[in-house]
């Protein structure tokens, strides 16, 4: 959920009205070039990140960034057609 989410729904509206059915998740031993490329093509903030099918955490464009990150790699310079995504 976003800022434009709640455009379309009052702040008192119960979360699932603006939840996501279809969640797309990052292996825990995928690189951060791959995270980065990932949020950049699916043009979101955050990813969840699994191990064995079970939620480990959450990967952000604010922890490439805070991991001092180089610009190139929020670029999204690898393919993401070749990153093991999740489509849980």
């Amino acid at each position: 959920m976003c800022r434009c989410d709640l455009s379309s729904h009052s702040a008192a509206a119960p979360v699932d009205a603006s939840l996501a059915t279809v969640v797309f998740a990052i292996v825990s031993q995928a690189t951060l070039g791959e995270a980065a490329a990932a949020l950049a093509k699916l043009r979101i903030g955050c990813l969840p990140v699994v191990d064995n099918g079970a939620l480990v955490g959450l990967i952000t464009r604010g922890d490439l960034v805070r991991a001092s990150a180089p610009a190139e790699l929020l670029a999204s310079p690898v393919c993401v057609d070749d990153l093991e995504l999740s489509n849980r």
